[in-house]
């Protein structure tokens, strides 16, 4: 190897290992902030951590270039033919490729269809150890960025990979309804047989332990399947990180219905039904609210960055809805917006926001309606029947500690004020106390935008006119300091003056 050879990989060889000792840190720092998922420091480690990994793999592809131009080197001064040497430094790179690091000695990319095929027929296997293998290969090559070493993770390559992931999880939802039935059962034969069982003789006793041997069985049945489906959904967060792998999922009806359903569990009992809701999180943008058959944004997609993203990008005034009754019936089939929506209502409805565990549940179900209400083809009857409960509950999270939290109840709010003009008066009249907190929010630097875009999609129905008028002068004042929204809020009023023909 040349003189300048030696300096060029030496210098790539300390950047990747200044670039590994930083991710050491930074996994460190991780670890200590996950407990607070919905802290901005953790989502700006996140980052950073992206950040690295890609200058990581820009470094490995300039170190294998090197070596590529070294074996080549090489082969020429051995006495290879051109089109030998060539060859030569081809496999030697696809070699590095294939099998980088103390991961991939364990896990190589499925390069080719027959091994992605061969991967995805694994998960549908009657042997465990062959499930067990794919998942812990999915997992591994889905962990972090997802990519491996600059090779993304496209579910569109591994066809059926997202039905043979949520097969596995209805698997484990239903073998642990089986067996929460079965306990039922058993408790009340139990209770009602109790005095008969004191007279039973140590033979029957022992004929009843022969009995139990299958239900002990059962139950290490169950403890696998709650594994397998433990991994599918985090292979899945993963993969929802990627925006085509978003929409291809959000493209699978079965997805939605089976994430909805361990979504909605009780975390103290399932922990990573947090895991399935960031994954709804990601896809809700994607999914369609079109009829379908009975079929089934951290990363959570958190609301201060989508915020931050509204304003940002000059999200501007929404168009004027359309009449409810103008979409189609939907009775007798099932919509995955319906799903979520149900689902988002469910948490905001029943999840105590005072534990600071479920901050993160309830900030991921106010992300989920906020992309629910603001997508084109909503139906709006939909949001009719919660709309009362939703704008009550997301009224007391405008002032909560957690600022992410009160961002995506904010933004949840902007984007329900966007409904129909009935919907609208329904808003401030049902919910009375949401305007004045509005009006107390204008004063947040961080929530001026979003506040006053919301008042003003709520002065445009006339009937709110008169619970506006009272906070006229207040808003005067404001509109006339120089403030991000003064301009907005000088629109509220001349709305506020509007006389209707």
């Amino acid at each position: 190897m040349s003189g300048d050879g030696r300096m060029k990989v030496t210098s790539v060889s300390g950047a990747a290992a200044a670039i590994d000792d930083a991710l050491k840190s930074l996994a460190g720092a991780l670890q200590k902030e996950y407990a607070h998922r919905t802290d901005a420091t953790f989502l700006h480690l996140i980052a950073e951590e992206r950040a690295l990994a890609r200058r990581r793999s820009r470094v490995d592809a300039i170190f294998g270039e090197q070596e590529n131009a070294d074996d080549h080197e090489a082969a020429q001064s051995d006495g290879f033919p051109r089109e030998g040497a060539a060859a030569a430094a081809a496999a030697a790179a696809a070699a590095r490729i294939v099998n980088v690091g103390a991961v991939s000695s364990l896990v190589s990319f499925p390069v080719t269809q027959v091994q992605r095929t061969a991967l995805v027929k694994s998960l549908d296997s009657a042997l465990p150890d062959h499930v067990r293998g794919a998942l812990g290969t999915l997992n591994l090559l889905c962990a972090g960025d997802p990519t491996w070493h600059g090779r993304e993770i496209f579910v569109d390559q591994f066809p059926g990979l997202v039905g043979a992931l949520v097969r596995l999880v209805l698997a484990h939802l239903s073998t642990a309804e089986q067996l929460e039935d079965d306990d039922e059962e058993a408790h009340t034969t139990e209770a009602l047989d109790r005095p008969a069982k004191r007279l039973r003789s140590s033979v029957v006793q022992m004929a009843c332990v022969d009995i139990q041997l299958p239900a002990s069985h059962a139950e290490v049945t169950s403890s696998e399947t709650r594994l397998f489906a433990r991994v599918a959904i985090n292979v899945l967060r993963s993969l929802s990180f990627t925006e085509h792998n978003a929409r291809v999922c959000a493209r699978h009806g079965g997805l939605v219905r089976a994430l909805t359903r361990v979504a909605v569990l009780p975390q103290h009992r399932v922990p990573w039904a947090q895991d399935a809701l960031e994954t709804l999180v990601n896809i809700v943008p994607y999914v369609s609210n079109a009829p379908a058959p009975l079929v089934g944004f951290a990363r959570a997609a958190t609301a201060s960055s989508m915020s931050a993203a509204a304003s940002g990008t000059g999200l501007g005034r929404p168009p004027v809805p359309k009449a409810s009754s103008g979409h189609a019936s939907t009775q007798g089939t099932m919509c995955p917006g319906r799903e979520l929506l149900s689902l988002a209502t469910a948490i905001l409805q029943t999840t105590q926001t005072e534990e600071s565990s479920n901050v993160a549940r309830v900030t991921a179900a106010c992300s989920v309606l906020a992309h629910l209400a603001i997508k084109m083809d909503r139906d709006e009857a939909v949001f009719v029947a919660s709309l009362d409960e939703n704008v009550r509950a997301l009224s007391r999270l405008l002032f909560h500690r957690s600022a992410t939290l009160a961002s995506a109840a904010l933004l949840a709010l902007c984007n329900l004020s966007t409904l129909d003009y009935h919907e609208r008066v329904r808003i401030v009249h049902g919910v009375p106390e949401v305007v004045p907190r509005l009006i107390s929010l204008l004063y947040h630097e961080a929530h001026t935008i979003l506040v006053a875009l919301t008042l003003q999609n709520l002065s445009e129905a006339p009937a709110n006119h008169a619970a506006l008028l009272a906070y006229e002068d207040e808003l005067a004042q404001l509109a006339l300091e120089k403030f991000a929204a003064a301009e907005t809020i000088g629109a509220v009023l001349r709305e506020l003056h509007t006389i209707e023909d």
